[in-house]
């Protein structure tokens, strides 16, 4: 009889070994832990998702609908109550869509039932009121009167009129003018003159807030934050315009109001707990710092408007930087949902890393091997352990009171950061199938984000800083130059009257800001983010200028071009 074959047994040595080293790849590589909510891996202890991490995006919406309690103290809902979704940016909607047919419209229904009502519900704002404010879009406004004056439905060269429209823009946007000059303007501005009105008053209320919804990590900016940001820079610059029309017909005290709104809807961003906000902030109160100009040089305010503008200037509400201990930990808790969520689409999560990719092959590689890992499970918990360790370096250096020692600090973390990032993207990348390597990997993947934002971020709000500095100390040389008739040899001789000190610069942090008196003027300036002295030349990142030099010509006093770097009377008088 022939001997039968073995039955292979499952139980095999060999099987045994085989499965567990199967199951030992399976649990370093791809079972991550459950994760632990403790200080060191998450701020957000609630609302749970479904998987037991924090909601941080539920998280955010809670704490910003909390602001929304008091519908009497919220200056923007009183302005999206006037004037209806056109405030926020639903253009597209508005333009195609009759009011009336906003709920059953087919390019509006969907729009009307997910976002309009519930923000009216949470804003107590009734949906069905019919807007009574129109806020035409000034480019669309000028386009559709020229039509109209041609007597044509569409201009034959319709790219040539946007260009033209475009520049008649920029000629309005901070400069004096008249309604005789741009009759075309002065129409839309008559249009639109009601909702500025009505925006300042609501500027000058405690709350700013709009309802945000919690929504997937990558429509956060498109539908949670844009909206209401947008609606605050459409009055900004359309404030810009009615200041110049308003100094162009001798509307002094209209036109600081104006500024003064600029200033404080600015001011409202800054209680907003991202960074995103506080730059726009910085964004605004730099077209406050030009329209202040152009009062004090065209407008030629008068002793007692001088006295008013310092103490509406000194009461506004002040600047609060964003909170280490919370702000930048939720934003880096929303990343990890963020950049994972990325991960399954490729070309937004290409472009969030192409920046960092140096050499071709980089360029090759690097994005497919990033999506991969943000594919694969990872360990939340040492992810955040690791981002939180990244971040002591930068906690230590915004606890910094010297401003110029903190810039320091993060400006040198910044630099050790780009030596990391060597690492992220060649040697480490061998590390990624293992769970552990692979979570710490995403941690610094992360960090590489904030490090450099960090320095971006107290560069911006001390140039803002500088800038204040400045108008402050103008506001008190043209109350001198009133009594005096002459403007002072030195910033000392407005102590105390004038000015209680003269603050440093912000950007040296030893010395005070540079004053320059000039035959017909004077020359004010802050060094800037190079922390050089060029002479009152405002390029970018250079110095900070307020330029009131004034050229005499048998017409009367001409300002001279602010952008431009004093060159033949810079020297001061002897």
């Amino acid at each position: 009889m022939k001997n039968q074959p073995k039955k292979r047994c499952w139980f095999s040595e060999r099987n045994i070994i085989a499965a567990v080293l199967t199951a030992v790849i399976v649990y370093f590589c791809l079972i991550p832990s459950r994760l632990i909510v403790s200080p060191e891996t998450t701020l957000i202890t609630h609302p749970l998702k479904k998987n037991g991490t924090p909601d941080y995006f539920a998280a955010y919406s809670e704490w910003n609908n909390e602001r929304l309690r008091n519908p009497e103290d919220n200056g923007l809902r009183m302005m999206i109550a006037a004037v209806g979704p056109m405030l926020l940016e639903q253009q597209m909607i508005m333009k195609t869509v009759p009011w009336d047919e906003l709920p059953t419209h087919k390019n509006s229904k969907d729009w009307y039932k997910r976002f309009w009502l519930p923000l009216c519900s949470a804003m107590s704002i009734d949906p069905e009121k019919k807007p009574r404010l129109e806020y035409p879009d000034f480019h669309e406004f000028i386009k559709q009167l020229r039509n109209e004056k041609s007597g044509k439905e569409e201009i034959q060269n319709e790219e040539i009129q946007n260009e033209e429209i475009r520049n008649l823009w920029k000629q309005l946007t901070g400069n004096p003018w008249t309604v005789e000059e741009y009759p075309e303007a002065a129409c839309w501005l008559e249009k639109v003159s009601p909702v500025l009105d009505l925006a300042g008053i609501a500027a000058r209320k405690p709350n700013w807030a709009c309802y945000r919804q919690a929504v997937e990590p990558a429509n956060l900016m498109l539908t949670v934050l844009l909206p209401d940001v947008q609606a605050s820079r459409t009055h900004v610059w359309n404030l810009q315009i009615r200041i110049g029309e308003r100094i162009g017909r001798g509307d002094i005290d209209g036109a600081w109001y104006d500024t003064m709104t600029i200033f404080r809807i600015g001011r409202h961003q800054m209680g907003e707990p991202l960074f995103v906000n506080h730059f726009i902030d910085a964004a605004f109160e730099r077209h406050g710092f030009e329209a202040v100009q152009e009062i004090l040089k065209h407008g030629k305010p008068n002793t007692e408007q001088l006295k008013r503008f310092a103490e509406e200037f000194d009461h506004l509400p002040k600047r609060n930087l964003i909170d280490i201990n919370k702000f930048p930990f939720f934003e880096k808790q929303i990343s990890f949902d963020g950049l994972f969520h990325l991960s399954h689409t490729e070309v937004e999560f290409s472009r969030s890393i192409e920046t960092a990719c140096t050499t071709w092959w980089q360029s090759l590689f690097v994005p497919t091997i990033c999506k991969m890992a943000f594919s694969l499970p990872f360990d939340r918990n040492i992810a955040a352990r690791q981002l939180s360790e990244r971040f002591i370096p930068i906690e230590a250096a915004i606890c910094e009171p010297n401003p110029k020692k903190r810039r320091d600090l993060l400006r040198a973390e910044a630099d050790e950061q780009i030596k990391i990032d060597k690492n992220i993207y060649s040697k480490r990348l061998v590390t990624i199938p293992l769970i552990r390597y692979r979570s710490r990997w995403i941690g610094d993947f992360i960090y590489q984000f904030f490090a450099s934002a960090f320095l971006n971020y107290y560069q911006t709000m001390d140039r803002t800083q500088a800038q204040n500095d400045l108008l402050r100390i103008a506001i008190a040389l043209e109350r001198y130059q009133r009594e005096h008739e002459t403007y002072p040899e030195s910033l000392d001789q407005l102590i105390p009257q004038w000015i209680e000190e003269i603050p440093l610069d912000i950007f040296t942090s030893r010395d005070t800001l540079t004053y320059r008196r000039q035959e017909n003027g004077y020359l004010l300036y802050s060094y800037g983010q190079n922390e050089k002295d060029d002479k009152g030349n405002p390029k970018e990142y250079n110095d900070i200028v307020i330029n009131m030099s004034r050229v005499t010509d048998s017409g009367g006093s001409k300002p001279l071009d602010n952008n431009k770097p004093l060159e033949n009377n810079s020297k001061p008088v002897e």
